[in-house]
């Protein structure tokens, strides 16, 4: 049985709500390391910068077809949930393919 991306996401999210653990009460090996990534706008977003809030790392890749079939549906769920604390970051593993992956993003 195939489940939307959307809704495998919305219940993973859901059933972390069911267990809230701020950042303060976190235990520091549950912390994921520190890391920077290049933004299409050639920013940087480094992960600590989101710290305080859920951040679901999407990797893909230009010839990952599922990959590109998810790509709206996550980009609504960023639009719908960053308001309320969830980031979505797309992390594409085509760093030498980058005009491919600003045509697709």
């Amino acid at each position: 049985m195939k489940i939307p991306v959307a809704v495998a996401v919305v219940g993973a999210t859901l059933l972390c709500a069911a267990f809230p653990v701020t950042a303060r009460q976190a235990h520091p090996a549950w912390a994921a390391p520190d890391f920077t990534l290049q933004t299409l706008q050639g920013d940087s977003l480094t992960l600590s910068s989101l710290r305080g809030r859920v951040v679901l790392l999407n990797i893909w890749s230009t010839s990952c077809s599922p990959c590109l079939q998810e790509m709206p549906d996550l980009s609504a769920l960023h639009d719908s949930l960053n308001p309320h604390g969830i980031t979505v970051v797309g992390l594409a593993t085509d760093g030498e393919n980058r005009s491919e992956v600003d045509r697709i993003a």
